[in-house]
């Protein structure tokens, strides 16, 4: 969507990839559709933000099923930044795996900088669902390789890996003691089917 937040751009204009801006305007209440694309695009690599930055517009379920329903038929990926869901207050969807086959075709990622203040340590977590496949390519054991060969986040922190085998979304709650910032926060996150969580915590 156009205006959003100028890193998804910016990053995959870097790699060399074709870019498609989606309008959002005051017609599609700054939350545009696939209909708004004007033509299928197959393969594609979706950004969506919700609640938006900088607009603050957040999807309602049928809005994110809409673009679910699309990534699906078009082999598509979703990548869905939920940094802003714990200022949601209204009965709208915080996380996309809300939606049904939200888990076939998107990844979630967010972050500890809007919620818990962490702004430039630049912390964060990625939920990967193990249903999540490309031609035949496990994408979280892609996903699980990169972080393992690749990773160099915070120094002072290590990277945690826990398979979590729930039969439902639900939350799982995990405090940080004396972090890095002497911050003592409570995480919430979403976790979902069969899906590895990945955060960083302080070493003991």
């Amino acid at each position: 969507p156009d205006p959003v937040y100028p890193v998804y751009v910016d990053s995959n204009l870097m790699s060399g990839r074709k870019i498609t801006l989606v309008d959002g305007n005051i017609d599609n209440g700054f939350l545009p559709t696939p209909s708004d694309i004007g033509h299928k695009v197959d393969g594609a690599v979706i950004y969506l933000c919700s609640p938006n930055n900088p607009t603050g517009a957040v999807y309602t379920r049928k809005g994110l099923k809409a673009w679910v329903d699309y990534a699906l038929e078009t082999g598509s990926l979703i990548i869905f930044d939920s940094a802003y869901e714990a200022f949601i207050e209204e009965d709208l969807p915080h996380t996309i795996y809300e939606i049904e086959g939200a888990d076939e075709c998107a990844v979630e990622i967010c972050s500890f900088s809007k919620f818990a203040g962490f702004t430039g340590v630049r912390c964060g977590w990625t939920v990967v669902p193990s249903k999540l496949n490309s031609d035949g390519f496990d994408l979280m054991k892609l996903w699980k390789r990169r972080q393992a060969t690749k990773f160099n986040g915070v120094r002072q922190q290590s990277s945690t890996v826990f398979p979590i085998p729930f039969k439902e979304p639900q939350r799982a709650l995990y405090r940080l003691k004396e972090g890095p910032l002497a911050a003592r926060i409570s995480l919430t996150t979403r976790i979902m089917p069969q899906c590895w969580l990945y955060f960083l915590r302080k070493k003991r």
